[in-house]
Order: structure tokens, then sequence, then C-alpha cells
């Protein structure tokens, strides 16, 4: 997979310095600009949502999203330790 995205372009492997075993696959400037104009209008849309909120409801949705993945990561903890996982 990652022949195929450094041949597109999208990525590159960069050797660590203090290791030449290591390889570090890094994003090429190309693709990250990419990804930033694909993703622009969502972020825009997304900070204009929250604009209409008060300070307190902005915590308020932070606490959720937090207490929310906590519980996804520990469900996703627990479904991995199942047998015949």
């Amino acid at each position: 997979m990652i022949d195929r995205l450094e041949t597109r372009g999208f990525v590159e492997r960069q050797r660590d310095v203090s290791d030449r075993r290591k390889v570090f696959v890094a994003l090429t400037k190309p693709a990250a600009d990419a990804l930033g104009a694909f993703y622009a209008p969502l972020h825009a849309q997304t900070a204009n949502l929250l604009a209409g909120f008060e300070n307190a409801e902005r915590d308020a949705i932070a606490r959720f999203l937090a207490s929310a993945f906590k519980v996804h990561e520990e469900q996703t903890t627990r479904l991995a330790a199942e047998p015949g996982n």
C-alpha cells in the first residue's frame, strides 16, 4: 500500500538519521495541500456552527465528546480482549 501511495506522490519515505534501519512515511506537500483543500469547507462550516454556541455550551459539548471517546476506547479494548478476537 505504501508503494502505491508513494508512486502516486502522496507519501515519501524518510530514513531516520540516527538509525538507518528505521523508515518514516510522511505525507508530501502536494498531498497535504490537497487534503487541506478537501477539508476546508468542512472546517469552515464546523467553525461557523460552533460560533453559534455560548462558551458554556461548547464546554459541555467538549466534555461529552471526550467522555464518548473514552467509552469507545474502553469498549474497543474490551472487544479486542474477548476470546476469538
